[in-house]
């Protein structure tokens, strides 16, 4: 039985295959006779043009409800395994490859879906393609088109080669210009221009905001942090180290944060920053940070930043020792609000060196 039912299908698939080698072949044919008619249009060639047409399948319609390949003429919605729409199309297609030569207004549904030119509706499949523009909404697995997006695409990844005017969402996300908004975990664009990219890390290639900064913290007297994303928003990775007498005092951190920079002028800018950091090693301990940073520019590249800074920290576990085991470099108020959670009153001051 399964022999049986396994023969069925390559059967199928190979009249698909079969069915599609010679729709290509006929495609080229009929760009042949477009060729010829243009080479011969002054001499009014119209009667060859005709005659080659006619020698092609292009007009006709195959709809057998496992393989439809029909033209631009006609309008009815295309339900099958494979749906092949030759020159432009504005009907639904529902199937499990979803192919428009031309332009398309309407919705693909399946698991691959391809527009040869321009797409305006919503595809839906686990890999979704655009040759040209999009205006509409992609959701898919792997999301690409090779033009401008004006629209939203949703998925594990997005690309737009050109232009994105609308939104992205998802795991991984690159665009050339974004006038709009990245949402993933890594982002990546040429350049952003109204837009924002958030995410664990947004890579902006010109006008993107990466820097170092060194410091001096409530939490630790070693500090040294790396930017990355644009002024609006960016995320930073910290580390720390925290040195002491006593071996049990010792600490070092690591974390990650988020900021942003509102500049005031060319010189004055205001720098807010949300910081988590966790105890490296065997202390289970979080201490998240408000820091309202204020930045003063010196040249081009450097800065000063100084500030008020308010940390939380927690205590994950009930042992006596990891209760008493963080002490501040410095605060200026303690409030211990139990025996796992404690806020301090401190400041941080450093430099920060800006790439260009």
């Amino acid at each position: 039985m399964r022999e049986t039912v396994a023969l069925i299908i390559i059967c199928l698939v190979g009249a698909v295959f079969a069915e599609i080698y010679e729709l290509n072949v006929d495609i080229l044919k009929e760009a042949e006779c477009i060729e010829s008619f243009e080479m011969c249009q002054q001499e009014k060639c119209v009667e060859e043009m005709e005659s080659c047409h006619r020698e092609s399948r292009i007009d006709m319609v195959v709809y057998t409800g496992f393989v439809n390949i029909v033209n631009s003429n006609f309008h009815f919605p295309l339900i099958g395994f494979v749906n092949m729409g030759l020159g432009s199309q504005s009907m639904p297609q529902l199937g499990f490859v979803n192919w428009t030569q031309n332009n398309f207004e309407s919705t693909q549904l399946g698991l691959i879906n391809n527009v040869g030119r321009n797409f305006n509706g919503v595809q839906l499949g686990y890999i979704n393609l655009v040759s040209e523009s999009l205006n509409g909404t992609q959701l898919g697995f792997v999301n690409f088109i090779r033009g401008n997006v004006q629209g939203m695409q949703v998925g594990y990844v997005n690309i737009a080669l050109n232009d994105l005017s609308g939104l992205q969402i998802g795991f991984v996300n690159l665009a050339h210009r974004v006038d709009g908004m990245q949402l993933g975990f890594v982002n990546i664009a040429e350049s952003v221009d109204n837009g924002i990219p958030i995410g664990f890390v947004s890579i902006v290639r010109e006008g993107g905001y990466r820097a170092i900064g060194m410091s001096v913290s409530e939490l630790a007297p070693y500090n040294m942090a790396f930017k990355i994303g644009v002024e609006r928003f960016y995320t930073s990775f910290n580390l720390a180290y925290k040195p002491d007498r006593e071996a049990a005092h010792e600490a070092s951190f690591a974390g990650w944060g988020v900021g942003t920079i509102v500049r005031f002028n060319d010189v004055l800018f205001l720098n807010p920053e949300l910081i988590s950091m966790n105890n490296v090693g065997k202390h289970k301990q979080n201490h998240t940070s408000f820091v309202p940073n204020l930045g003063f520019r010196i040249t081009s590249g450097l800065s000063i930043i100084v500030g008020p800074s308010f940390t939380w920290t927690s205590i994950w576990n009930d042992s006596d020792a990891d209760r008493e085991i963080f002490k501040p470099t410095f605060s200026f108020k303690e409030h211990r609000i139990n025996d796992r959670n404690r806020l301090f009153v401190g400041g941080r001051v450093g430099l920060r060196v800006q790439a260009r």
